[in-house]
């Protein structure tokens, strides 16, 4: 069995994305969960308001066999700062947030995911693993997430980065949810860091400059924990991912795009950042709408997914 943990802060459009993927949690086999952590990644400040947004809004998007299930995890509850300090939410601190819940996760694995990620097909354990090995899939990126790759690798002090490269540029690991976390891996991680370098993980990542997944796969290169527990698909993130990005301009962030990577390579999820808001058309936005609306046929997803996009 897997935690499910979903990362969100104080954000109308990034709830109402949470909402419809608790909602599309109806796809996976219940075998396969044992917690859906919602991990609230935010001052502490908000922290009431979000439980009361969840009593009030979100929690009847649950389906009503795993409403046991849900756990709502506040980040400032498991870290501690002096009065002083405040907790400050931005990309890097989300990073810092998906590594550090591993010290609450009892499960082997944990699946870490973003508000965005939906779930469109059934989905079960073959999904996640194949020949006991957590599966890995392929991306590209952009020469500065490139450069937090280089970052990542040297903290360890690798110098053959290329070598451990499971496939061959431009291809690298993905570092989009759903990912897929070794917990004991993660711990062992945040000890090393935080013993080396004398301060929390949190003041690491508010100081240095890497990113999460590239940080872990570094930490499982440096300790020959990599080929041991993943299967390196030769295939690209199973999911399609709606980005900030205009479609004009890139090809691969079409509607067309993203339809034709479900239907090619059995996508199991579509993700739709908030930010697609401002990049994306009326048209693009329909396209949307529909698809989520025909998907679900629930009057209470469609309402919802049209807020996203203030249709």
């Amino acid at each position: 069995m897997f935690d499910f943990v979903s990362i969100i802060f104080y954000n109308e459009t990034e709830i109402n994305l949470l909402k419809i993927q608790l909602f599309s949690f109806m796809f996976i086999d219940s075998n396969i969960i044992n917690n859906i952590y919602i991990l609230f990644n935010d001052s502490k400040d908000k922290n009431e308001l979000f439980e009361k947004k969840y009593l009030t809004s979100i929690k009847k998007y649950v389906p009503m066999y795993l409403i046991e299930k849900i756990k709502i995890i506040y980040i400032t509850d498991l870290i501690c700062l002096n009065d002083t300090e405040t907790y400050v939410s931005n990309w890097f601190t989300q990073q810092f947030a998906k590594i550090y819940i591993s010290k609450i996760i009892n499960s082997k694995y944990y699946i870490m995911l973003d508000s965005k990620n939906i779930f469109i097909k059934n989905i079960d354990l073959t999904y996640f693993i194949f020949d006991d090995k957590i599966k890995m899939y392929y991306s590209t990126h952009n020469e500065a997430l490139l450069n937090y790759y280089s970052n990542c690798f040297n903290y360890f002090n690798i110098t053959n980065i290329t070598g451990f490269n499971p496939y061959k540029e431009p291809l690298y690991i993905q570092t989009t949810t759903p990912f897929i976390f070794i917990t004991q891996e993660c711990k062992n991680m945040i000890n090393f860091i935080e013993n080396k370098e004398n301060i929390t993980l949190y003041t690491f990542f508010l100081t240095h400059k890497y990113t999460e997944f590239f940080l872990y796969f570094a930490w499982l290169c440096f300790t020959c924990k990599c080929n041991d527990n993943y299967i390196f698909l030769n295939e690209p993130i199973n999911n399609a991912i709606i980005g900030p990005h205009n479609p004009d301009i890139y090809s691969w962030n079409t509607w067309n795009s993203k339809i034709n990577h479900i239907n090619k390579y059995n996508a199991r999820v579509l993700s739709i950042s908030s930010k697609c808001v401002n990049f994306i058309n009326d048209s693009y936005k329909y396209n949307i709408i529909e698809f989520i609306s025909t998907l679900f046929k629930n009057e209470m997803i469609t309402e919802t997914i049209k807020n996203v996009f203030q249709m």
